[in-house]
């Protein structure tokens, strides 16, 4: 904790950190305001409490061990971002106690001397958004999800049970089924070499679909694979035909990074995530034809200035759940899971998570299943409700209904 509240990294530089004066206790009309940020360390997590009389706590805890910060808060001057000044730290520039933090659009960064700096905190770069309390009970829909544990892709049911191994490892990854629920594309990994397979849904009939590439995702038909290919410097979009083993064709080609592709229900759009804005720096969502024309941006940095990865369409095509990170580099540390509308409108954050949380849709489009702090959890679409499926899984994909 002493690296978070003295450091802070910007542009790959790290400088210590100063704080933000202090206005009058702001007026607000709630009671006490509560956020958790989980981290990617099994078991440790943080909880702020934002009080009326404009007191904090920040609670820092892993396992028996905790550690409880006081401070107050108040609302930045020169926006309607939230300030914290810390007690009890040193301030060698004079600006101040200690050091200020604020939240924006879900995350939380610092402010040094009463100015905004849009970067994410070290140890673990925390990320906030609202939680309804503790992880609690299963799903109220009835399913099935792949998801990976130790480099082997499983298959659970939704309330937890049902564990069966499908594949074999060591090296399995990014599941992802067909529209119909009865295969399974993933990527395998040996080595330095990544490639496409598929499976069938009890782990059989194991064929290759591409020597190359990852983050599979399926046409509404069935017939191609969208991933995640590698040109000889940077990686691309390309498909490939799931029934044979066709050269791939590569639908983007402008450089950069390139990742997580996402077909859309109606077929007519693909996700994705590049830093064409600004390399290694912005990560924003796109969208483009399966042909690789008409590109629109999704998720930009107005929705968040941050970066967004791993567009998942809602089964109506509607909304996109996505995943934002405060942080660069194609860092992702932690993270908030939120959602927006299919023409780019509405964005709004549903719940912290850690890291690449990979959602996944209900087939009703009522929950979303999504990674956090090394386990399988879920929350309601509009974010009312949270619980969890499993411990000790990462990237799930929930199962389609079968016709």
């Amino acid at each position: 904790m002493s690296s978070l509240v003295h450091r802070l990294r910007v542009a790959g530089a790290a400088i210590v950190i100063g704080c933000a004066e202090m206005g009058p206790p702001p007026t607000v009309s709630f009671t006490a305001y509560e956020r958790e940020t989980p981290h990617t360390v099994a078991g440790r997590h943080s909880r702020y409490v934002l009080r009326s009389n404009g007191t904090f706590d920040l609670r820092d805890w892993t396992g028996a061990d905790t550690t409880t910060y006081t401070g107050r808060w108040t609302l930045s001057p020169q926006t309607s971002h939230t300030l914290l000044d810390f007690d009890g730290f040193a301030d060698p520039y004079g600006c101040g106690e200690g050091f200020g933090a604020f939240l924006m659009n879900g995350h939380m960064a610092v402010s040094y001397c009463g100015v905004m700096l849009q970067a994410g905190l070290e140890e673990g770069v925390y990320s906030s958004a609202p939680v309804p309390g503790s992880p609690g009970p299963a799903p109220s829909q009835a399913g099935q999800i792949a998801f990976v544990r130790d480099g082997r892709i499983y298959l659970a049911n939704t309330d937890g049970g049902g564990l069966v191994p499908l594949s074999s490892g060591p090296g399995d990854g990014d599941p992802a089924w067909s529209p119909d629920g009865n295969r399974i594309a993933f990527t395998r990994t040996s080595g330095t070499t990544s490639g496409i397979y598929i499976m069938d849904a009890d782990g059989g009939n194991v064929v290759q679909r591409a020597t190359s590439g990852g983050d599979p995702s399926w046409s509404p038909d069935g017939e191609w694979l969208a991933f995640t290919c590698m040109n000889p410097v940077m990686p691309d979009i390309c498909l490939a035909k799931s029934d044979d083993a066709s050269t791939p064709d590569r639908i983007t080609h402008d450089g950069g990074q390139v990742g997580y592709a996402a077909w859309s229900p109606d077929g007519t759009r693909i996700a994705f995530t590049s830093d064409w804005a600004a390399y290694d720096l912005v990560f924003d969502i796109y969208v483009v034809a399966p042909d690789g024309s008409h590109r629109t941006t999704l998720v930009t940095t107005t929705h968040s200035p941050y970066e967004h990865y791993q567009a998942a369409w809602s089964p109506d095509g509607q909304r996109v759940a996505f995943v934002s990170c405060p942080w660069g580099w194609n860092i992702c540390s932690s993270s908030v899971l939120a959602v927006i509308g299919a023409d780019g409108s509405g964005a709004r954050a549903l719940v912290a998570a850690s890291g690449f949380a990979s959602p996944t849709w209900s087939p009703d489009g009522q929950i979303i299943a999504f990674a956090s702090s090394r386990a399988i959890d879920w929350v309601s679409a509009d974010g009312a409700q949270r619980g969890r499926i499993i411990d000790n899984g990462t990237s799930p994909a929930w199962r389609p209904e079968r016709p």
